[in-house]
């Protein structure tokens, strides 16, 4: 039986195409083990270090410029984002939606002026204000930079 699953020739040595069989895939084996990787430029190793440390101003977070935001906003609960263009879920321009919503998350961000508290995101801060007043929202932090918090008016 064992001789059978060996399959050996009468002189009890194994047969050749199982002895080629094992040198094809060894020296296949070999060549692969030895083969050189793909060349990085010099500067891919550094910047790969970057990356993966999380500690450089090159690789930010999407939304990060709504961290300095954060300590003056409730911790859960919905705020209103205001930006200097109207809202379509489909516009490439609402990234900036997206990315404070995935900075801000636990908190919930509604593209409407309809919560008490709202995130006023514009282009510069005479939009920002401009804004503010069109949805009847008073700041009360802020406008740097078209950024600011306000609070609806009664």
């Amino acid at each position: 039986m064992l001789k059978d699953r060996l399959k050996v020739e009468r002189n009890g040595l194994p047969s050749w195409t199982r002895i080629a069989r094992v040198v094809f895939y060894g020296v296949a084996f070999l060549l692969v083990i030895t083969s050189r990787k793909p060349s990085a430029p010099p500067q891919a190793y550094p910047l790969r270090r970057i990356l993966f440390g999380g500690h450089s101003a090159m690789f930010k977070s999407p939304g990060f410029e709504f961290g300095s935001l954060k300590p003056f906003l409730p911790q859960t609960g919905k705020v209103s984002f205001i930006m200097d263009i109207p809202y379509d879920p489909h516009d490439a321009r609402m990234e900036p939606f997206c990315a404070a919503q995935a900075h801000l998350a636990p908190l919930v961000l509604t593209p409407f002026p309809s919560e008490r508290v709202a995130i006023i995101n514009c282009s510069n801060a005479a939009m920002a204000i401009r804004r503010s007043h069109e949805t009847n929202y008073r700041i009360i932090q802020g406008p740097s930079g078209g950024k600011a918090i306000a609070v609806k008016q009664p």
